[in-house]
């Protein structure tokens, strides 16, 4: 989460602000956001089952591929310079959902490291 933040502080001030497309191809997001959507699921079976594991797990998966995915896509050296606001916007959500995963097992996350 901490990460995250640092990267959503550091497109500010580069003047980037984050934006959501319905045609942007999310080819290189493809497996954080599929276990990106899964979140509500989760929560209601975590729920429906008093298993706590479930977010734990859960959160684990979705901090594991989006450390791939930072690791493998060159968010500030991309060449196409309109990517960044949609991949601002990505980790925006990905970083939302770490914390409220977080937040459901009683963990606060920091905003800085």
């Amino acid at each position: 989460h901490a990460r995250i933040q640092a990267l959503i502080r550091r497109a500010k001030q580069e003047g980037v602000e984050p934006i959501l497309l319905d045609d942007y191809n999310l080819e290189a997001e493809q497996a954080t956001l599929a276990i990106l959507t899964e979140f509500e699921k989760k929560v209601k079976e975590a729920g429906r089952n008093y298993a706590p594991s479930v977010i734990a797990n859960y959160v684990y998966d979705l901090c594991k591929s989006f450390n791939r995915y930072y690791s493998e896509v060159p968010l500030f050296k991309e060449e196409n310079k309109s990517l960044l606001p949609v991949r601002m916007a990505f980790c925006s959500a990905v970083a939302k959902v770490i914390k409220q995963s977080m937040y459901l097992l009683g963990v606060d996350v920091p905003e800085r490291m």
